[in-house]
């Protein structure tokens, strides 16, 4: 059973190594307490981006441990993510454009 949870994200043109992600997200596990987060661009390709995303917001109800994250641009122009975290859940689901 999926984990409900909502995930914002704001992804910025950039470098490897350069901050390009801003994120901001929620599940049951934080208690509806928003969790923030940046990423570090690792790698690029044509279609997808891997990201280490460190929390920024000093929640201590969210991760303080950085995972890596991987965004894969469909070809209806969603976004979809897979996240590698320390807990082992590995979430992931598509994403829609806002805005």
């Amino acid at each position: 059973m999926p984990l409900p949870s909502t995930l914002e994200v704001t992804v910025r043109q950039g470098k490897v190594g350069g901050i390009v992600t801003e994120s901001r997200n929620n599940s049951q596990l934080t208690k509806g307490a928003y969790c923030l987060g940046h990423g570090t661009l690792l790698s690029v390709g044509a279609d997808r981006i891997v990201v280490r995303e460190e929390p920024t917001g000093g929640n201590t109800q969210c991760t303080g441990t950085p995972e890596t994250q991987t965004y894969t641009l469909g070809a209806d122009g969603t976004l979809h993510v897979e996240v590698a975290d320390a807990m082992g859940t590995n979430p992931s689901g598509d994403l829609a454009r806002q805005g």
